[in-house]
């Protein structure tokens, strides 16, 4: 009987024990209340597309990032404690969050740019453009640039230009079409100007002619 009222009272004592440390536990930065995990471990860290801020709390969850944000900063830096997410952050220029709880922002495609920060969705390159080069950049496309002379984009979303083909030409930038080279001309391909044919040769009255004989 003795043995039996002594296991008892250990029994209590534990589980004295261990609502005093659930009672006593908040959770950090990065974190969420459990009340679902163990006393000793209820705080679980937030997982990607959410975050939390705040410090000696009991949230039972993290906070969804909205739309044009994300859970980790530009260039894939996370903004993150040692346990998860600690803010939601615009995503850049160049990139987008389409929906709520996005974990990292997606680069705008090629034919594509967004040259602000929190951007929801991407904007299409008009005809004439293409996107801007991106080798040196951690993003995608901010802006778009005109063709150059001698090459066209003859509808919008355009990742790259298009040579004029041979024996067609275009001066100006920003190109939707090139133009026939006129009968005593010739062009290759990319040419801004067509060429006159030397003497003693010709294009035989060809229009848009890509030699001369």
């Amino acid at each position: 009987m003795a043995a039996c009222s002594l296991r008892g009272r250990v029994v209590v004592a534990a589980l004295i024990s261990v609502l005093q440390t659930t009672r006593g536990q908040t959770c950090g930065p990065g974190e969420y209340w459990s009340a679902d995990a163990a006393p000793s471990d209820a705080c679980m860290n937030c997982p990607e597309g959410r975050a939390q801020s705040e410090s000696e709390h009991r949230h039972e969850e993290c906070q969804v990032c909205p739309a044009g944000k994300e859970s980790s900063g530009s260039a894939g830096v996370l903004s993150w404690s040692e346990y998860g997410p600690t803010e939601c952050t615009d995503c850049t220029a160049g990139r987008f969050a389409a929906s709520s709880g996005s974990g990292e922002c997606t680069d705008c495609e090629t034919g594509q740019f967004i040259d602000t920060t929190g951007a929801t969705a991407c904007r299409v390159c008009p005809a004439g453009k293409q996107s801007a080069d991106i080798v040196l950049t951690l993003h995608g496309p901010v802006e778009c640039e005109d063709c150059e002379a001698g090459s066209f984009a003859p509808s919008s979303g355009s990742g790259e230009c298009t040579d004029c083909e041979a024996g067609q030409f275009v001066a100006s930038t920003g190109a939707t079409a090139c133009t026939d080279c006129v009968a005593g001309k010739y062009s290759d391909a990319g040419f801004a100007e067509c060429a006159d044919c030397h003497v003693m040769h010709s294009t035989d009255g060809e229009v848009g002619a890509t030699g001369c004989t």
